[in-house]
């Protein structure tokens, strides 16, 4: 009996060899923990992301063509345009300068128009006529030859081998524009002294609408002795 209860003593009992032990452990294994994370090298852990992968169908895919925006190709610059090549001017010849030049000579201006004739055409002149009766026409010839038989002065001893005939071409206002001897009398101071008359029997009295039938005639007159 007292040999069991010695060995439950001693069972019981730690020996301080035991405990210093212990503490030893408990100490040095977090200061090795400690120094093992220390001396480590650290890992620097990559975090992937993560991908999600979807199926569409094929419907889907032309739907989503036809709803992106077409890209429009930049148009390309036009070509500048060549420059044109400049042309030189050409030396016209100097004019040649004649002996007899003269500087201070009037110059004669050669742009002049040629003037238009005033007479109308016989086209005209029958327009006129046929615009009148034969007695109009007869009437407007017998006052001009009647105002120039007034103002024709024929001295009773002149002597005449034929009846003077003269062209007599008015203007619209019925003074002369030209009055020529078409056939002469034979007497020159005779067929002076008519033109005269004429002259101053102007102007005469024509009708304006149908003046073309009196712009130009040709009348015979009858030197009257007085």
């Amino acid at each position: 009996m007292s040999q069991n209860r010695a060995n439950k003593d001693t069972r019981g009992k730690i020996s301080k060899q035991d405990l210093a032990v212990s503490i030893v452990l408990h100490i040095s294994i977090p200061i090795g923990l400690l120094l093992l994370q220390f001396w480590s090298p650290t890992k620097h852990i990559e975090v992937i992301p993560s991908m999600q992968v979807a199926t569409i169908t094929e419907a889907q895919l032309q739907q989503m063509l036809k709803k992106a925006p077409e890209v429009k190709p930049e148009p390309e610059p036009e070509p500048e345009p060549e420059p044109e090549p400049k042309l030189e001017p050409k030396l016209e010849p100097k004019p040649k300068v004649k002996d007899d030049y003269d500087p201070f000579k009037p110059v004669i201006s050669t742009s002049k128009k040629p003037k238009k004739d005033p007479r109308p055409t016989k086209a005209q002149v029958r327009q006129a006529i046929a615009q009148m009766s034969s007695m109009e026409y007869e009437n407007y010839l017998s006052r001009m030859v009647g105002a120039v038989q007034r103002e024709w002065k024929v001295a009773a001893n002149v002597q005449h081998r034929a009846l003077p005939v003269v062209l007599m071409e008015l203007k619209p206002n019925g003074h002369i524009l030209k009055a020529k001897i078409l056939r002469s009398s034979g007497n020159p101071r005779l067929d002076d002294s008519l033109l005269r008359a004429i002259y101053a029997a102007a102007p005469f009295a024509v009708p304006r609408k149908q003046f073309n039938a009196f712009a130009s005639n040709e009348i015979t007159f009858h030197p009257e002795q007085r």
